[in-house]
């Protein structure tokens, strides 16, 4: 039991480091809404909501830790 649990906290505590790495290295991402196709010969097509047209966006974690930076400078002032 003492081995599974070790061995499935390590496995997240890895994961974790290296979302955190992968969110410090590359902050956007893909977006999900539209795949990253951008549709700009199309006319009938609007540019997507989510990333406005860039197919580009801010990783949720990498807006965890601005969120967090921010609350701390505002805290320290």
């Amino acid at each position: 039991m003492t081995l599974t649990v070790l061995l499935a906290s390590s496995i997240f505590a890895g994961y974790a480091a290296w979302y955190a790495l992968l969110c410090a290295v590359a902050p956007y991402g893909r977006c999900r809404r539209c795949t990253g196709r951008r549709n700009r010969l199309d006319r009938r097509h609007r540019d997507c909501r989510a990333c406005d047209g860039t197919g580009r966006r801010v990783r949720i974690g990498r807006r965890l830790y601005e969120y967090i930076r921010d609350e701390h400078q505002r805290g320290n002032r």
